[in-house]
């Protein structure tokens, strides 16, 4: 048995449109807890989003219509409907912070040009083994966060920061298993997904030191040496804290679905984006790819009902 045939019941993936109207006037100069540092690496990580996202949705796309399950091209769909409006939403928010002098909009195009230079040069399973990797890291930072770090980012994200990444955690573990399936069903190679994990740590790591270092030489915005240090701690801790759970992607039998998060997620999803939910005001519209087939396939349904 496969690994992604270990879970078949999965939930709908979603597609919210979501209006989180920016305004630089409201955003803090500092976004964590009035730290230099641990800014200028959130920062980063939005800065990178638009471009990782951009690679995600073209390396599932390119699958989608050839997978045979049709739940999972629901989801796939789900998928790149979720990552699109994450990367447009990204790339508002970093405008924002570009509005404010901060380099953010600079170091986004460097990761387009870096990713789309990898897009060319790597084959298309490769690319998907890479996607893989990349829900891995974002879904385990959903989970850390939701499991054990919700009153820290309540007492040290900036307000307006927080809404708006906390959706973004969200709909990461509403896919977080999408790609992974994908992949099996395509190619399903131990050793290349292994060595695909380990080429985004050789490339984000390097590029995300220099990004930080380029926010940090903005005028105004570094602070002095022990607040750098608290900053670099504070990060390196929450990294230790994932860290057991990123390495079991090393696990011949990982599948994402090993961490069962069914009850986190519908737990957040009622809190964010259910009735009277914390996010509820700023979606605009939610489309939920193969609504139609499954009520159509659903038990009672009379086959009539389907040219309807």
């Amino acid at each position: 048995m496969s690994a992604a045939a270990q879970n078949t019941d999965h939930p709908p993936v979603p597609i919210r449109h979501m209006n989180f109207n920016f305004d630089a006037s409201r955003a803090a100069k500092y976004v964590w807890r009035n730290n230099a540092w641990s800014s200028a690496y959130i920062l980063t990580f939005s800065a990178f989003i638009p471009a990782g996202e951009r690679f995600v949705i073209e390396s599932v796309r390119a699958y989608r219509d050839k997978l045979s399950d049709p739940e999972l091209r629901d989801r796939a769909t789900g998928l790149i409907g979720q990552e699109a409006m994450h990367s447009k939403l990204h790339a508002e928010f970093n405008e924002m912070y570009d509005r404010k002098g901060l380099p953010v909009g600079r170091m986004a195009k460097f990761a387009e040009r870096y990713l789309d230079t990898i897009m060319k040069l790597i084959p298309q399973k490769t690319s998907l083994a890479i996607a893989c990797g990349i829900e891995h890291v974002t879904a385990i930072m959903a989970e850390e966060v939701f499991s054990h770090r919700e009153g820290e980012t309540e007492a040290h994200l900036d307000p307006m920061v927080r809404d708006f990444l906390v959706w973004h955690l969200l709909e990461e573990l509403e896919h977080k298993s999408v790609a992974f399936d994908m992949y099996e069903e395509i190619d399903g190679s131990y050793l290349h997904r292994i060595a695909a994990f380990m080429l985004i740590w050789a490339v984000s790591i390097p590029c995300g030191l220099y990004s930080v270092d380029q926010m940090l030489k903005t005028p105004g915005f570094a602070q002095n040496r022990k607040e750098h240090l608290e900053g670099i701690g504070e990060q390196l801790g929450m990294f230790m804290s994932y860290a057991p759970a990123f390495f079991s992607y090393f696990k011949p039998g990982f599948h994402p679905d090993n961490s069962d998060t069914s009850a986190l997620l519908s737990e957040w999803r009622e809190k964010l984006v259910g009735k009277g939910g914390a996010l509820t005001r700023f979606i605009t519209k939610t489309i939920n790819p193969g609504a139609r087939r499954r009520s159509v396939n659903a038990p009672g349904h009379h086959a009539e009902a389907a040219t309807s």
